[in-house]
């Protein structure tokens, strides 16, 4: 079994309940990011939060600004104003 990094540890991320089902899931896939998600076992009861995410939380937090969202696209701002005007 895969040692856990601990909360308290220096320099180290905090281990939040996420990362924790996290590092669980790619403990159970051998460490494979892919296996994890392919994972069949969709009885499982962490099975909707292996990617490290809540579904239950999608569209809540910080909002994005029309710039922040232009640069996840690749796009220049003037070319998310156009497709934003169209």
């Amino acid at each position: 079994m895969t040692e856990l990094p601990s909360a308290g540890g220096r320099g180290a991320a905090a281990l939040t309940p996420m990362r924790a089902v996290r590092q669980k899931c790619l403990d159970c896939c051998c460490g494979s990011a892919t296996e994890v998600r392919l994972c069949p076992a969709q009885d499982c009861p962490l099975w909707r939060f292996r990617d490290g995410h809540n579904p239950a939380r999608a569209g809540i937090g910080r909002k994005h600004s029309a710039a922040e969202k232009a640069r996840s696209r690749g796009l220049s701002e003037r070319e998310e104003a156009n497709c934003a005007e169209k």
